[in-house]
């Protein structure tokens, strides 16, 4: 079965910004907050859907992490602290 295409004009707004129109994020079920990925190739913009696991996309807020201290550690850590309340 062959996909379904649309094709729609969208203009740019003040500081660049498009809008997607409202058949397009109901189809995709895009919602606020959503990630979307840009890729240019030659002359064409192509607008893709970030589908990333959220493990993956909250990874980077851990970055400055301590990575000396084993996972067991840390959750040991937090199973005492909820034991002296």
């Amino acid at each position: 079965m062959e996909k379904q295409k649309c094709k729609y004009k969208v203009k740019v707004l003040d500081g660049f910004r498009i809008a997607i129109p409202k058949q397009v994020r109901e189809r995709l079920k895009i919602k606020k907050g959503d990630i979307l990925e840009l890729e240019v190739r030659s002359d064409k913009l192509i607008i893709n859907l970030s589908r990333e696991s959220p493990v993956f996309i909250l990874g980077g807020i851990a970055e400055s992490a301590p990575t000396d201290i084993s996972s067991d550690k840390l959750f040991l850590d937090k199973i005492n602290r909820f034991d002296n309340f």
